[in-house]
């Protein structure tokens, strides 16, 4: 039902994506589109800030909006993150400030395929929230 392109689409909009994330929020599943529309704007622009951000508030154990990512993905993602924490920590002992810059466009994409895959499975089992899903689409234009 929702594919990457649609997310592309969503995302770009500045209403659409806030109104997109808000729509699940009475089916308690905002998270995993957060986490989708968050990648989508990670993936044109992938630095170190917005990769640690997107960890910390939707991957990381004790954030609030965690998104349900599988854990090899979780773990491929923790080790990227904590290879570059611990390179900029030694240079941060050296008293060398670092800006670390671009990352890895692809750290997400196992992440995302398999939140993407959760949530669409989830829309397309659930009428009431299919229904809602459909007419937001209908509603911004969004087209496959």
């Amino acid at each position: 039902m929702i594919t990457e392109r649609m997310l592309e689409q969503i995302e770009i909009d500045l209403h659409a994506g806030p109104a997109f994330t808000a729509l699940f929020k009475p089916f308690f599943i905002e998270e995993e589109p957060m986490f989708l529309l968050s990648v989508i704007r990670y993936k044109r622009h992938p630095t170190w800030d917005s990769c640690l951000s997107i960890y910390l508030k939707h991957i990381r154990s004790e954030s609030d909006k965690q998104a349900n990512i599988p854990s090899a993905a979780k773990t491929e993602i923790e080790t990227y993150i904590k290879s570059w924490s611990d390179r900029q920590k030694g240079f941060e002992a050296q008293g060398v400030k670092l800006h670390i810059g671009p990352a890895k466009a692809d750290i997400f994409d196992l992440a995302f395929k398999d939140v993407l895959g959760m949530f669409t499975g989830q829309l397309n089992t659930n009428a009431q929230q299919k229904a809602v899903c459909q007419q937001f689409l209908t509603d911004f234009h969004v087209t496959a």
